[in-house]
């Protein structure tokens, strides 16, 4: 017994000083009506190369046979860990009640439908302990863009949707303030997470009741973070996303047939507010307003919800700097349309070249002298008979009599 205890011993301590057993990650799963998918998703999870995991699976009160798949999985891997909800809290109250079960150093959310290549925790977390950012410390963040969306369609075959995009490296709050893709484009699978940053930030929660899981919680994050890594490349893992089918699919639920958008985007100006951060993070109001307003499926109640969020961000949006014009226009347009028919009418009407007019009238209703000013050209007539048109180019000015004929010219200086 002692030669097979000294070598068993030797192995166990090696395998306690790893670098794996100092940094358990604790993978989440809110698990509502997928007994047709768990199975494979499990198995995905526990083939992982990256050993030391923690599977918290909620069982948010899914009628179907999904407890007693867990329960299956359970007695063959202790690493499954299962959380049973009586009733269904939607994907927010699932992913919450994830996180008050998690125990791991990193935390990332799987959706129980997907599959996931080998080595996808292992990609993150290879760049979580590595990787540094630009001031010298070890980042709260990393996100997968090795990823491929797939939907699957009503004859059961795969239809490839999109890849995740290229960038790589360092991304900043001004890059998610320049472009929200930068942080919306992978959704909460595709992220790790340091839990000791979560723990630091226990205010930071999903909203109960939801099934928009990235909106306010990711955004608040990254307020306090301002920085954070994304991998990408053939080194890494890539994450097959699987979604059930065009009609079963979150996404357009969440987009389109419900108010939860405007709503999320109100709980998160509170926030920011609240924690004086309000001028530092852009809400991307105007992005997911264009999406969604054209589409969906209550447009008054909408733009109304929309209008009262503008009421209380409209200071803010007009004097800080990482608001743009666009954004701007949105608020202005919400805010002082008179009514729903009159926004909708300006709103779906193209941009008008700008035109100014200026007349004057004989006896007060004669028409005499009229001008006209669209972009660089100026249009004057007389008695409404076409007499001069200037044309103003980057480097010289033209005089056209009766709008046509051209009868002098200067050079000017280019702009």
């Amino acid at each position: 017994m002692k030669n097979l205890f000294i070598p068993h011993f030797i192995y166990w301590s090696l395998f306690m000083t790893s670098k794996e057993n100092y940094h358990k990650v604790s993978i989440l799963l809110s698990i509502y009506k997928v007994e047709d998918y768990l199975e494979e998703c499990l198995d995905s999870l526990l083939n992982q190369s990256y050993h030391n995991l923690e599977i918290v699976c909620v069982d948010n009160g899914s009628p179907d046979n999904c407890g007693k798949i867990l329960q299956k999985y359970a007695k063959k891997d202790s690493r499954i860990k299962i959380v049973t909800l009586k009733e269904n809290r939607m994907l927010c109250g699932g992913r919450n009640a994830g996180l008050d079960h998690a125990t791991g150093d990193f935390v990332c959310f799987v959706d129980p439908d997907d599959w996931v290549e080998k080595d996808h925790i292992k990609a993150m977390v290879d760049a979580i302990l590595t990787k540094k950012d630009s001031l010298g410390n070890p980042y709260n963040l990393v996100l997968n863009r090795n990823a491929v969306s797939f939907m699957i369609l009503a004859d059961g075959s795969l239809k490839k949707m999109y890849d995740f995009g290229e960038t790589s490296g360092e991304k900043t709050l001004n890059d998610v303030n320049l472009n929200v893709r930068e942080d919306t484009e992978v959704p909460m699978w595709g992220r790790l997470y340091r839990k000791s940053f979560l723990d630091a930030h226990p205010d930071i929660r999903f909203l109960e009741g939801m099934n928009t899981d990235n909106i306010p919680y990711t955004f608040k994050l990254l307020a306090h973070m301002k920085r954070f890594y994304v991998i990408k490349g053939e080194e890494n893992a890539t994450y097959w996303r699987r979604l059930i089918t065009p009609e079963g699919a979150i996404t357009p639920v969440v987009l389109w047939k419900n108010m939860e958008i405007p709503i999320c985007f109100d709980n998160l100006f509170d926030y920011l507010k609240k924690h004086h951060l309000a001028k530092n993070l852009r809400i991307p109001y105007h992005w997911f307003f264009t999406i969604c307003f054209p589409r969906h499926k209550d447009q008054p109640r909408y733009y109304l919800r929309f209008k009262e969020l503008m009421k209380k961000m409209e200071d803010t949006v007009k004097s800080s700097d990482v608001y743009k014009q666009e954004d701007r226009n949105l608020c202005d347009l919400l805010l002082y349309a008179p009514d729903f028919f009159n926004f909708m009418e300006r709103y779906f009407t193209p941009v008008p070249v700008r035109i100014s007019r200026s007349r004057i009238k004989l006896f007060g209703f004669i028409p005499f002298w009229y001008i006209r000013h669209k972009e660089r050209k100026v249009y004057y007539d007389l008695f409404k008979i076409p007499l001069f048109k200037r044309v103003k180019t980057d480097d010289k000015e033209i005089l056209y009599l009766f709008h046509f004929l051209p009868i002098w010219t200067r050079q000017t200086d280019r702009q």
